[in-house]
């Protein structure tokens, strides 16, 4: 068997500025994902207060298009939340994917002390989100609906969807922008899609959908 022959002097630049491709490329995407802060805080998040939902006024609805989707967008409400996250899902297939890539089950009041979320868990699936809570929790299954809600979220921007992107389970976030409805056409097939604008209600139509324009993660803001 004869050995192989070694790489010339060319073919081993090739490999070289190859790899420095590869490795550049991978960075780049790296760099773009990574969501840019627009300024910091330091004052500590309260995720015991609850929700801020204001009503608007003179607040245009506006198209948004994405290939063959067309939609109007309806504000509701003026919406701000700081909260827990508790789950987090992404999403991938159908035509509210491309709108609302990421769904955040989120937590506040008292649900997030150690001593009672210990007690709670919490699942999504199918744009739903699901909790159980052990027989001997301290608050009632009505106080954890009340404190606890789904969220879609649609990001008004490639950085706030980067920001969503970086968000983890157990982080304490601040979300604002609007609660909203959305109504239009995928493939020559009317679609619509409502949010709720109450903290107290259940089941299908509950869950918030919201159009972030910002969002604080720890002390860095985004927008």
């Amino acid at each position: 068997m004869r050995d192989a022959c070694p790489p010339t002097s060319a073919q081993q630049l090739v490999i070289i500025l190859l790899v420095i491709i590869a490795l550049s490329t991978i960075a780049a995407m790296v760099f773009i994902s990574e969501p840019i802060s627009v300024e910091e805080e330091t004052a500590p998040l309260d995720p015991f207060q609850e929700p801020i939902q204001n009503d608007i006024q003179n607040v245009q609805s506006f198209t948004m298009n994405k290939g063959s989707l067309q939609l109007l967008v309806f504000p509701r409400a003026k919406y701000e939340i700081t909260a827990q996250v508790v789950s987090k899902k992404r999403y991938r297939d159908g035509w509210a994917s491309k709108i609302a890539p990421y769904d955040f089950a989120l937590a506040w009041g008292r649900l997030i002390e150690s001593e009672i979320s210990k007690f709670i868990m919490y699942s999504q699936i199918k744009r739903f989100y699901f909790f159980t809570c052990k027989w001997n929790c301290p608050v009632t299954q009505n106080y954890i609906g009340d404190h606890s809600s789904n969220n879609h979220l649609m990001p008004a921007n490639i950085n706030i969807f980067n920001a969503l992107k970086k968000i983890k389970e157990g982080n304490t976030i601040q979300l604002w922008g609007y609660l909203v409805n959305v109504e239009g056409m995928c493939q020559q097939t009317e679609v619509n899609w409502a949010s709720s604008t109450t903290r107290e209600d259940t089941g299908n139509g509950a869950c918030e959908l919201i159009y972030v324009e910002k969002i604080r993660l720890k002390n860095k803001i985004y927008r």
